[in-house]
């Protein structure tokens, strides 16, 4: 999945926080089966159309969150965004947020943690990345979570204007 915005042409403002659906063996986009789409409290709303310029339907629009989506993660079965706000949300099956930490700051990424790393520490975790690009560690319930040195649950990298913070799904000793 991605989430995404667009310009509207017949009003000329943008839609935010739209999600779409990839193929995960092929990475192509692809149009949800009819009757699944999500389009969170309005079933009647209709996103669908030729959205980004392609014939390739919305799944729906994440609702329930202040700002805008910069980051999803999958962790456990269930599903979280941050936000340019600064907040951590959980999804819900209507994609509405519900608010679950918030950083303090805005937030420019999340990612799962790594599975397989620590004897699978990280494995029910995620992390979030500012803008400032100071990262947080976070349980699926909002707590922090002290996995960076002497017990810290966020660390400063140094780093202006991220844009985002992804893992390798290569994350085993290859030796």
């Amino acid at each position: 999945f991605a989430v995404g915005s667009r310009i509207e042409n017949n009003w000329g403002g943008t839609t935010t926080n739209i999600v779409y659906q990839f193929d995960a063996q092929t990475g192509v986009a692809v149009s949800p089966a009819p009757g699944n789409r999500n389009v969170g409290q309005n079933p009647t709303q209709v996103l669908l159309g030729n959205s980004a310029g392609t014939q390739i339907r919305e799944v729906g629009q994440i609702t329930g969150v202040t700002g805008t989506v910069t980051g999803l993660a999958s962790v456990g079965g269930a599903f979280f965004v941050s936000t340019s706000t600064g907040n951590l949300y959980q999804l819900d099956g209507g994609l509405v947020g519900t608010l679950i930490a918030t950083a303090g700051e805005s937030l420019a990424g999340l990612s799962a943690g790594p599975t397989g790393v620590e004897g699978g520490l990280y494995a029910n975790s995620m992390f979030a990345i500012a803008t400032d690009g100071t990262i947080y560690a976070f349980n699926t319930a909002g707590v922090a979570q002290p996995f960076f040195a002497n017990n810290a649950t966020s660390v400063e990298t140094g780093i202006t204007g991220v844009t985002g913070l992804a893992f390798s799904n290569l994350d085993r000793n290859l030796w």
